[in-house]
């Protein structure tokens, strides 16, 4: 009978245990501090052309970013200072700005961020991702 309580007691505090653990959120920004090198892209699912630069996030949520990336047969460049805000799935670099980018989060992990946005070329919207390692 003590065994059978204990048990039961046993079931209720690990399922507990688990409601609760369920319902923490993770950090948005926990992985993105750093400086992070462009080291692939692909663009519709296909690798795409030649990457480089670096992406910086500082802890007081300002960074640099200096990339080079292609689509199609166009390179395109970002460089300069900004501010950003990230949720589990987004990262907006200046935010409410005339330049404002909004990326979608592929990969978060703590020497991996990948990002997902589209690009207009051609008449048509090309789906670029790209992917930084530390």
């Amino acid at each position: 009978m003590k065994f059978s309580r204990f048990l039961q007691f046993a079931a209720i505090f690990m399922l507990m245990t688990l409601a609760l653990s369920s319902c923490q959120d993770d950090d948005p920004y926990a992985n993105l501090k750093g400086t992070f090198s462009l080291t692939d892209s692909t663009v519709d699912g296909v690798d795409a052309g030649p990457v480089g630069g670096t992406l910086v996030f500082n802890n007081d949520k300002t960074g640099t970013i200096d990339i080079d990336y292609v689509v199609g047969a166009t390179q395109f460049s970002l460089s300069g200072n900004f501010n950003f805000t990230a949720s589990d799935n987004t990262l907006t670099l200046n935010p409410g700005a005339s330049d404002e980018e909004v990326w979608t989060r592929v990969e978060d992990e703590k020497n991996k961020q990948s990002f997902a946005f589209d690009v207009p070329q051609a008449g048509a919207l090309k789906g670029v991702v790209l992917i930084f390692t530390k």
